[in-house]
């Protein structure tokens, strides 16, 4: 979506011409807004539709880890550090803090590249030589 939005907005706003700054602006805007959203439909989602999750998710770390062979102690480090984050997690500033930076750092490469690929200078127009009079 970056990519397109970043093309969109140059084809259509920019007559065909944009700069970097201009560009790397539009992607940025278009990967807040999309992170935005991602936040908090996963804020709705957790508080709302996944009370257990941290429990189901401890409970299934248990079951691979066994079946893997590992020790008690790993185990129990394990679901140490389940516990940790079901701590963490009950603060919606941090969980939405976590959330945000999965897929930023993405969007932002994405915003870097389309930025550069995309922009164009704008052309000089050509001098009109003047029309000689007869």
């Amino acid at each position: 979506m970056v990519f397109v939005g970043i093309r969109t907005y140059r084809d259509n706003v920019g007559n065909g011409q944009i700069t970097f700054l201009k560009a790397f602006a539009v992607g940025l805007s278009i990967t807040l807004i999309s992170c935005i959203i991602y936040v908090v439909t996963w804020e709705v989602i957790y508080y709302n539709f996944l009370p257990g999750f941290w429990d189901a998710y401890g409970a299934h770390l248990v079951q691979k880890l066994t079946a893997s062979g590992a020790s008690p102690a790993a185990v129990q480090e394990k679901l140490q550090q389940v516990r940790k984050y079901k701590e963490l997690y009950k603060n919606p500033f941090f969980n939405a803090a976590l959330t945000f930076i999965h897929p930023f750092p993405i969007g932002l490469v994405i915003t870097l590249f389309s930025a550069l690929v995309l922009r164009r200078k704008p052309r000089p127009k050509p001098e009109r030589s003047p029309v000689p009079e007869s």
